[in-house]
């Protein structure tokens, strides 16, 4: 599961990744994006892949209500196309979420009483590079105003060897290959899914613990980033090990 990214990326980054440059002017850090909050996405519309503010947090069409939006943050990559929520989804509103980092919480090695803080750690790419996370997106029209609310989920998958020592899951990293096929509406990724869903190769990622700043979704700023001290960086196995390299 991922519950919390950042994208602080420039838009000479975004622009050099994702071959494009008109970003959104409002646009601005994001070092604690949280669930419930917009989040910057790229989809195709009217025949171009434009730049979207999307609600982190499936309502699928046929909701109720907007009040679940809280539990749907992430969509189980394995399963999609048995959920009602997403296999529609899966073949006509596909989008990427983007990002320069993730944020994971590990509970220190031994420790099984649960009473000890866990540790929030931040995974990158290289030099925090600007990256995509598969997305799905819907439209929700309110019953009664009519107003329509677009929202996303994030597409997740069991955790490779090299993140499993922090958590179970993983969130769905595309390359840009994989980021322009998962765009394109020509595709039918539903009878390929899983070559989507493959985990991000051991090389890439690395990561580093983190101030508990980050714990509180009313803090997004600088502090997030910042490298706890006094905190042995963990990795596979609960290794000291702090990068992948």
């Amino acid at each position: 599961m991922c519950g919390r990214f950042s994208l602080v990326a420039s838009d000479n980054a975004l622009a050099k990744r994702f071959c494009r440059a008109d970003w959104p002017l409002e646009r601005a850090p994001r070092y604690n994006v949280a669930p419930t909050q917009a989040v910057l996405c790229l989809r195709h519309e009217e025949s171009a892949v434009r730049p979207v503010w999307l609600r982190w947090g499936l309502v699928p069409r046929f909701a109720l209500d907007s009040s679940g939006a809280a539990r749907m943050i992430n969509a189980r990559g394995e399963t999609l196309l048995e959920k009602p929520s997403f296999r529609n989804l899966v073949a006509k509103n596909r989008c990427l979420i983007l990002a320069d980092g993730f944020y994971e919480w590990h509970a220190p090695t031994g420790d099984f009483s649960g009473k000890t803080p866990k540790i929030p750690y931040h995974f990158r790419l290289g030099e925090a590079e600007p990256f995509a996370f598969a997305g799905l997106f819907d439209r929700w029209a309110h019953p009664v105003t009519g107003e329509i609310l677009e929202t996303v989920t994030l597409v997740n998958h069991e955790a490779p060897p090299w993140m499993a020592w922090c958590h179970h899951r993983a969130p769905t990293v595309l390359d840009e290959e994989k980021s322009n096929r998962w765009l394109n509406p020509e595709e039918d990724v539903r009878g390929n899914l899983a070559k989507f869903l493959e985990p991000w190769p051991t090389q890439g990622f690395e990561w580093f613990p983190v101030s508990t700043v980050v714990n509180s979704v009313r803090n997004d700023g600088p502090d997030c980033l910042v490298q706890a001290s006094g905190v042995e960086k963990a990795g596979e196995g609960g290794l000291k090990q702090g990068f992948l390299f």
